[in-house]
């Protein structure tokens, strides 16, 4: 179904919107911001923080949007975009039209978390969540039709979960879940998937995959804490495992906790590997290094250089780089802050809620960071 475009205006300030999802891209550097207001905001990026200014408002959501994604095989520049009603959207990125509209079978339970899989395809894997079931399907980035169900079932884990998407040296693709106690369950994705796009509203059949199948890892000390949000890095070997007081590197091949941040005075509410070129810098030691930004409910990020030796499993070391201060002095109930990342910057975003009579409107302010100059300072004698 294609939606029909609406043309917005709004003054110099950006619009009123509660950012919970973004994603920035470049050539040339834009960045889109999903609402719980249902709408997503374009905004134009710049290397001066006071030229970052919104440019055009997509509708085509009716519930809050969960997750924004880049589209690499479409026939032009493209984003997809998910709501919590289970709604994908594909906008183009030169014009700002919804190419097509379509919802999940309701089978697939309320969406938790969408990704791209890290293949030429271009397909999206989608985990949804319902009273009784987890589910984990490809949907195919064309027609968004359900291509292959991964997973539909009942886990040892419980249903509050978060994934992400590895992929082991370009060959097997894993789904890693993990709930909110950090316990991890790994599903492998096949790459054969109905290549006619053909979907059904109808349950799927039981997945084929038996308990030998799936891998379980358990948080390293047990403890009953929520888990905030999960990173995996590019190449597929580390998993980061966000809670409010700490987090937890586990090595994806077997779930070993190999190294941790912990934080008495911090609250994390997110983090991510930061793209670096090739499989690690070298440093002075021949050792491999790794950049992490982890960031607190208050604004404020830490970006982190993770020095690892030679195998795989051995322990790592940490170094803080540099610091991020908050934008604001707004406490954790009157902000929302997330981080993204576009060519070696880091784009702060931050809502701010204000009080204007009776109603309360979220204010949003964007500025970008060097990530770039921050590394060349690790280097300084």
């Amino acid at each position: 179904m294609k939606c029909p475009s609406i043309a917005c205006l709004w003054p110099p300030s950006p619009p009123f919107h509660r950012v919970i999802a973004a994603v920035a891209i470049g050539s040339p550097p834009v960045l889109y911001t999903g609402a719980s207001d249902n709408s997503i905001v374009w905004w134009l990026l710049s290397n001066s923080n006071s030229k970052i200014r919104p440019i055009a408002l997509l509708c085509g959501h009716a519930a809050p949007i969960l997750s924004l994604i880049p589209c690499v095989s479409y026939a032009e520049p493209s984003l997809f975009s998910i709501s919590s009603d289970g709604v994908l959207c594909v906008w183009s990125r030169t014009t700002g039209r919804c190419h097509r509209r379509r919802r999940l079978p309701p089978w697939v339970g309320t969406p938790v978390a969408m990704s791209r899989l890290p293949s030429s395809s271009g397909n999206l894997c989608v985990t949804g969540v319902s009273h009784d079931s987890i589910a984990v399907v490809v949907v195919d980035s064309h027609g968004l039709n359900v291509v292959q169900t991964v997973f539909h079932g009942n886990l040892v884990i419980s249903r509050s979960v978060k994934s992400v998407v590895v992929e082991d040296k370009g060959k097997d693709l894993t789904v890693i879940l993990v709930d909110g106690r950090g316990q991890s369950q790994l599903l492998p994705v096949s790459k054969d998937s109905d290549p006619g796009g053909g979907s059904s509203s109808t349950m799927p059949r039981s997945s084929s995959l038996s308990s030998s199948d799936l891998a379980n890892y358990s948080s390293g000390d047990g403890l009953s804490e929520d888990v905030e949000a999960v990173a995996v890095e590019a190449h597929g070997e580390l998993l980061a495992v966000i809670f409010r007081a700490r987090c937890e590197f586990r090595s994806v091949k077997n779930g070993v906790l190999i190294g941790e941040i912990s934080s008495e005075e911090t609250c994390w509410i997110g983090g991510m590997f930061l793209e670096t070129d090739g499989s690690g810098m070298q440093g002075l030691s021949g050792d491999n290094v790794r950049s992490f930004a982890i960031w607190s409910a208050n604004g404020v990020a830490m970006i982190y250089s993770i020095y690892s030796y030679g195998f795989s499993d051995s322990p790592l070391k940490f170094e803080i780089v540099c610091e991020i201060s908050a934008l604001s002095h707004c406490s954790s109930e009157t902000a929302i802050v997330l981080f993204c990342e576009l060519d070696h910057s880091l784009i702060h975003l931050e809502s701010l809620c204000m009080a204007v009579g009776d109603s309360f409107l979220w204010k949003p302010h964007v500025t970008m960071w060097s990530v770039s100059e921050f590394e060349s300072q690790r280097w300084v004698a």
